[in-house]
């Protein structure tokens, strides 16, 4: 069978009835298997014979599933009189075979159906049925834009009717689209119908307001002013306006385009900041528009939501999944279970049964896993500046390999206090400022708007009257061509002029919708505008597209930063305050958050109503542990309480401000606010409120005298009042000074006269009072006591659901843990932890400081080294940049500092002490000097002068108890002369009387490689036994090195355990090298590695303990008998192989003596 003439091809149609158009005319209906076939051959051009037969016959096996595609492509071939499909392996449509996609325009050709292969659905065969919705879209906007095309070359060439006939057609597809609307209006305008232009204008205004809530774009809104205002007169000049306004050159940017292109390529953070209008959101566009296929997700930052905790996070997320313009429409739906209940607490339509609490550690998974899943190329964040700082602090975890970089758009001036920490940190955004246009760019402009018609030296004029703002040179330059600029006088003219003179020509309604913008700084929509007047909507809609078509509001309906300082600031006083007033009671009517309505009530000079809702919004700050957020609402609280007269609500809002400053910022940034709390205090009682705040701080700033002073001198006061959660305040911080003085006695006896008056306090009053506690036994040594007093104040901080104290109360309880050298229970404490902490927001300053310090020195007790280098420098980064180390970041920097050293990084920890030498205060520098002897020691130089600056500081601090218990026990560590066994046992049993207990195994493990060292195998087997089984694990030497010279010891006497204790010894090495960047720790603990000699001048006892069966953990009794060798039971070595153990130990100690090598 001849194939039909090229002349008459066979037409494919795959709409709702699909069917094949023969040569001969004749309309052959396709089956479902059928249509499939083709869809996917016209679709994807060609495929893979094996692919195509099993995704239409899933049922069938291989053989099946060919002989029926076989058997379709034969029945298809001749209904049609010419093989439809052709190919041996891969197949694809005949060449003579076209879609309507490719000839619909040819005579009689009707036009094609959008929807591939109309509603069919395959439920049999579910493969394709998911290839079919991914390609429906596609196909969609394929024929779509072909019809476009279409309908652009009939308007070409003057067949308007026609033209209207397909631009009507694409509107009934795309009802909600501006773009095909847009054609249509144009179309009719062209015909000279302006009434019916106008009329499809506001049926498609009215459909979107009744369907989304929401305005024509402002591509749609300028077309229609510019046909009102007669621009397209001229009957000749027929052509559509472009999708977009008219765009101006974009000139004068080079270096910062090709700054934002190499970004883009190398896939890294960005942050463009300028002053407003000087094109920082267009550079972006036009670097993105370089970049063909981009899929970029754009959120924009609105005016009031820095105080909105995540309000950005629930925009990006909406901006993602949700509403008619959404990245990726329902792609949420996608996401695991988990991941959709967790972002419910942001946006509750995500998931049925969201979150109860946001929990940040859960949400940033979430938002890892979306941002994976849905794939943006970018996500840009404009105004930066405005944000919310829960969402400012998440960003730089946000922002790793495999998730989309970001760049941010900030105002030059106001960058956050976040990103800037961001910046210190690696990697860190790359920062573009830009900076004015220059007189030649200016002059590429002018010369775009009036190529022949602007007088001489224009340019020049319009620089010196615009400071080179991009915003306000096509401002003057529009003016200029209006006749409203004098030009050539030199004359510098300012924005608000020209503002102010457009503001004139606006009609009435329209002027009012600008103004109420501009207080308003945030998007207005013309329903919101008819709320806050209370009239119709219909006239604010005209209003809106009014200041659309003159560029004052964007498409997001937000008025330019220029535009709305320079109404504002125009505005009369008592104008401007009743539009703050009218605003402020329409947010309380719409349930806007509280901060939002406080602030304008303020600036309406209505404190009375501000301060109430500053309340309300520090309430909600605290559920969520924004303590800074907490204590700015409570200070803002304070003062519009102040302002309208009533004192003692300012006081007590002050007071509340306290607690989450100093947990935030640390007791230098809560003492002004006590002081300004004491200097407000009327009456007797707020007096001593306002001494307890400053007693309290006093404390925490190490003037303990002070502090006792102070509370001694109030307290009759409070007891004159009867106030009893006064009375046990005072105590409370008076005991906690005189047990810093070394007072232990009178702070215990001032704690016992208020046992009694405990009954009747509140519980966080008693929390203070079980701190009190908790502190009195930590000086005394008797850290058991001080464990349980904390767990009582840590069981009173989950009864009153304050999750952040509780959070500190465990790490604290955790610290005392790893004291007594109980670090796997510390672990699991601070794991249980993890439950109260996914409750708060991210926590903040010198609290999550604190935390990170205690993890990190667990990690290294238990050996996970990677984990604990991480989480120290992460506690240390906090403090970067500060002038001076306090108190608790000079334990941080210690912690980091011996986490190096256990590893056997030398440089790196004297690197990382350094800045310990500057520190004054006796506790922090003592230790600091402590850790430096340590250095000096493992570096093989003399630790003797760090020794005496250690003892030096010692003897200036209050308390020097523990403080001389370490310098003794790092004298024997570090010192010049190796220590006798008996001066180590001595030193231990202090430790252990002060129930230091990770102190005391460090030196019992010193004692027991002094003890090999010296030759006495048997006492060091002894002593090694005692530790192993002990649950204390010491502080400042790895698992795998103390695990391996217990196995060197028991293995030098023949011990049964012996090779148990070495296979833990190199599992515990492989956990501390895990995930380690180099600087990998030795197998062998380097300060008694050279007794592995011992073992090779021995060689008996590796034979024999090779045949040992390991210990039956069933027989203790046994086993320990075994490894004790007792005579008589034939498992243990002898006691000639004991002394030829002993004798090689003496050998390897001879040896080191004679090669002049020092004992470590």
């Amino acid at each position: 069978m001849n194939p039909p003439p090229e002349s008459a091809p066979i037409r494919l149609r795959l709409g709702l009835r699909p069917s094949l158009l023969s040569a001969d005319g004749q309309e052959l209906a396709l089956s479902r298997k059928d249509a499939a076939l083709l869809a996917m051959l016209a679709v994807e051009g060609a495929c893979a014979k094996d692919h195509l037969a099993a995704m239409l016959w899933p049922d069938a096996d291989s053989q099946r599933s060919r002989l029926s595609l076989r058997q379709r492509r034969f029945r298809l071939a001749r209904a049609a009189g010419v093989p439809v499909v052709v190919g041996e392996d891969t197949l694809s449509l005949n060449p003579a075979v076209v879609t309507q996609l490719q000839a619909f325009d040819e005579p009689g050709d009707a036009w094609p159906e959008t929807e591939l292969l109309g509603s069919q659905t395959f439920d049999d065969c579910p493969d394709f049925q998911r290839w079919l919705q991914g390609a429906r879209p596609a196909w969609r906007r394929r024929i779509t834009t072909r019809l476009e095309q279409h309908a652009e070359a009939l308007e070409a060439e003057g067949r308007l009717v026609e033209a209207l006939a397909l631009a009507r057609r694409l509107a009934e597809d795309e009802p909600l689209s501006d773009r095909a609307h847009r054609r249509l209006i144009w179309l009719h305008y062209l015909r000279g119908d302006l009434g019916r232009a106008l009329g499809e204008y506001k049926a498609f205004c009215d459909r979107l307001a009744e369907e989304l809530g929401e305005l024509p774009d402002d591509a749609t809104g300028e077309l229609v002013a510019r046909i009102r205002l007669g621009e397209f007169s001229d009957a000749a000049a027929r052509t559509a306006p472009s999708d977009a306004p008219r765009q101006w050159p974009f000139v004068g940017r080079d270096a910062e385009l090709g700054a934002l292109h190499q970004a883009w390529s190398d896939r890294r953070p960005m942050l463009v900041e300028g002053m407003p209008g000087i094109g920082k959101t267009r550079l972006i566009g036009e670097a993105l528009r370089a970049q063909a296929g981009c899929c970029c997700l754009h959120v924009p930052v609105f005016a009031g939501e820095r105080h909105r905790t995540y309000a950005v996070l629930a925009r990006l997320l909406a901006n993602l999944w949700l509403g008619p313009s959404a990245l990726r429409p329902q792609g949420h739906l996608d996401l695991p279970d988990w991941a959709r209940s967790e972002l419910a607490a942001l946006l509750p339509e995500l998931h049925p049964k969201r979150q109860a609490e946001l929990r940040p550690l859960g949400l940033q998974r979430a938002l890892e896993c979306a941002l994976s899943q849905a794939g943006p190329d970018l996500v840009v964040i404009d105004d930066l500046q405005q944000a919310d700082q829960a969402t400012l602090e998440l960003l730089p975890a946000l922002s790793r390999p495999g998730l989309p970089p970001w760049w941010l758009v900030c105002r030059k001036g106001e960058r956050p206090a976040e990103i800037d920490a961001w910046l210190q940190a690696s990697p860190a955004p790359q920062v573009i400022e830009l900076q004015p246009l220059d007189q030649s760019a200016v002059a590429v402009l002018l010369a775009h708007a009036s190529p022949h018609s602007a007088p001489n030296g224009s340019a020049a004029s319009i620089l010196r009257s615009s400071g080179g703002v991009t915003f306000l040179v096509v401002e003057l330059i529009k003016a200029m061509a209006e006749g409203r600029m004098p030009v050539g006088d030199g004359t510098p003219q300012g924005a608000a002029h020209f503002i102010r003179s457009r503001e004139a020509s606006l009609d009435a309604t329209a002027r009012q919708m600008a103004r109420t913008a501009a207080v308003l700084r945030a998007p207005l929509t013309a329903a919101a505008a008819a709320a806050i007047w209370d009239t119709a909507e219909a006239p604010w809609q005209e209003a809106l597209r009014h200041l659309e078509a003159v560029h004052w509001v964007d498409a997001q309906l937000r008025m330019h930063d220029l535009v709305a300082s320079a109404l504002y600031e125009a505005l009369p006083q008592a104008e401007r305050r009743a539009l703050h007033a009218r605003l402020a009671a329409w947010m309380e009517r719409e349930g806007h958050p509280p901060a939002d309505a406080a602030q304008h009530h303020e600036a309406a000079g209505q404190p009375a109503q501000a301060a109430p809702l500053f309340e309300r919004a520090a309430a909600e700050a605290a559920r969520a542990c924004r303590v800074a957020e907490q204590a700015c609402f409570q200070r803002s609280a304070a003062e519009a309480w102040q302002a309208c007269g009533r004192h003692d609500e300012s006081f007590e809002a002050l007071r509340a401000s306290l607690d989450p400053l100093l947990m935030g910022l640390g007791a230098e940034a809560a003492l002004p606010v006590a002081q300004q709390m004491l200097a407000q205090a009327r009456g007797p009682l707020q007096h001593v409120q306002a001494h307890i705040a400053l007693a309290e701080l006093d404390n925490h700033l190490g003037r303990y005298a002070d502090a006792d002073a102070r509370a001694a001198r109030v307290q009759p006061v409070a007891q004159s009042l009867q106030d009893v959660d006064a009375c046990i305040q005072l105590g409370a911080h008076r005991a906690y000074a005189l047990v810093s003085l070394s007072r232990l006695a009178e702070a215990t006896e001032i704690l016992a006269q208020l046992e009694p008056l405990l009954e009747k306090a509140t519980p966080l009053v008693r929390k203070e009072y079980v701190e009190a506690q908790a502190v009195v036994c930590w000086r005394a040594g008797q850290l058991g006591r001080c464990a349980e007093y904390t767990q009582t104040a840590l069981d009173l901080q989950l009864a009153c659901g304050r999750w952040a104290g509780a959070l500190v109360q465990a790490s604290n309880l955790a610290a005392i843990q790893t004291l007594r050298g109980r670090f796997r229970q510390a672990d699991e404490l601070l794991n249980a932890s993890l439950a109260w902490r996914d409750m708060l927001g991210p926590l903040e300053g010198h609290t999550v400081a604190g935390l990170d310090t205690v993890r990190a020195w667990i990690d290294i007790g238990l050996g996970h080294a990677a984990d604990a280098l991480a989480t120290a420098r992460r506690a240390l980064g906090f403090y970067q940049g500060a002038s001076a180390l306090d108190r608790i970041a000079a334990h941080a920097t210690e912690t980091l500092a011996r986490i190096h050293l256990a590893l056997g990084q030398v440089d790196e920890a004297r690197a990382v002490h350094a800045p310990l030498a500057a520190v004054l205060l006796p506790v922090q520098g003592t230790r600091g000097w402590l850790l430096a002897a340590a250095i000096e020691r493992a570096a093989g130089g003399d630790a003797q002068p760090a020794l005496d600056q250690a003892a030096s500081l010692a003897a200036q601090a209050s308390d020097t108890r523990l403080l001389q218990l370490r310098l003794a026990a790092e004298r024997l560590c570090s010192g010049r002369e190796p220590p006798s066994p008996a001066d180590l046992a001595a030193v231990e049993g202090q430790a252990l009387e002060c129930e230091q207990d990770a102190l005391a195994a460090r030196l019992a493990w010193h004692r027991v490689g002094v003890l090999l060292d010296r030759g006495d195998a048997a006492a060091a087997a002894e002593l090694a036994r005692r530790l192993l089984d002990s649950p204390a694990w010491p502080e400042d030497i790895l698992p795998c090195h103390w695990q391996w010279l217990g196995a060197l010891t028991l293995q030098l006497v023949g011990d049964a355990q012996a090779p148990v204790w070495q296979q833990r010894a190199e599992a515990a090495l492989a956990r501390t090298c895990q995930d380690l960047q180099g600087g990998w720790p030795t197998p062998a603990w380097p300060r008694f590695a050279h007794l592995q000699a011992a073992v090779a001048a021995w060689p008996a006892p590796t034979d024999r303990l090779s045949a040992c069966p390991a210990p039956d953990r069933a027989a203790p009794a046994v086993a320990r008998g075994a490894a004790r060798g007792r005579p008589g039971d034939g498992t243990g070595p002898s006691r000639p192989r004991c002394r030829r153990a002993t004798a090689a130990c003496r050998a390897a100690h001879r040896r080191s003596r004679v090669s002049g090598r020092r004992w470590p």
